[in-house]
């Protein structure tokens, strides 16, 4: 019964520490996007849409 209990501990305190991880990661995210929108960057959408890709030749 002991290791139940243990068990149990441990595995609570595995999910608190990833949810904190978790929580770290979603707060960084959000930073990166502040700092990306506070940018002033002149976005156009020419309707191409997906990525943009060098041609081999264009590349050093």
């Amino acid at each position: 019964m002991m290791s139940e209990s243990s068990d149990m501990a441990a595995l609570v305190a595995a999910l608190q520490a990833q949810t904190e991880a978790i929580n770290r990661l979603a707060e960084s995210n959000q930073q990166v996007v502040d700092y990306l929108l506070s940018q002033d960057v002149d976005v156009t959408d020419d309707g191409a849409g997906g990525p943009q890709f060098l041609e081999p030749d264009e590349i050093d």
